[in-house]
């Protein structure tokens, strides 16, 4: 009851909030599979740099494994955010593979954003916190910018009803 006069008199912020709470499915999932590939099987490529493209993993932060570990984890995510987004938060009624196209190009782009992230903040966040929690920092800020970007575009261009 008190759920339906939240989403009657602010139905933006109660979309909001449904959008992170469900988003948190995604996040664990996203943890999931970041800590399977990060701490078991990525692990021996810690020490081994990965440059590519904007994308400069030294081994002080966490080298090809890290890359990796973000990559997987972040596409395992983005898989289950467009299922339970599309059908629980915004209840989308657009075309649904025209949804998916535009869902991966708003992905793609963040992705991009979200995997380069690290190469900037990964080493003195590592540094101030030490490897093994400096990359879940990390990961959690790149998980929180990746919300702020994504909540809007699905909003407004992506999943519309």
């Amino acid at each position: 009851m008190i759920f339906r006069k939240i989403e009657e008199k602010y139905p933006s912020f109660y979309q909001f909030a449904k959008f992170l709470i469900l988003g948190l499915v995604a996040s664990v999932v996203e943890f999931i599979v970041f800590g399977l590939c990060n701490y078991l099987i990525f692990k021996p490529l810690s020490g081994k740099p990965f440059t590519w493209f904007i994308f400069t993993y030294t081994p002080a932060n966490g080298g090809l494994c890290a890359f990796l570990s973000m990559a997987f984890s972040y596409a395992a995510a983005q898989i289950t955010n467009f299922i339970i987004q599309r059908k629980y938060t915004f209840k989308a009624t657009n075309n649904p593979a025209l949804s998916a196209v535009l869902f991966a190009i708003m992905v793609i782009g963040t992705y991009i954003f979200v995997m380069w992230l690290p190469s900037v903040i990964g080493e003195p966040v590592y540094k101030a916190l030490g490897a093994e929690i400096g990359a879940i920092v990390v990961k959690m800020i790149c998980q929180t910018a990746s919300a702020l970007i994504q909540f809007p575009l699905n909003k407004f261009v992506v999943m519309r009803a």
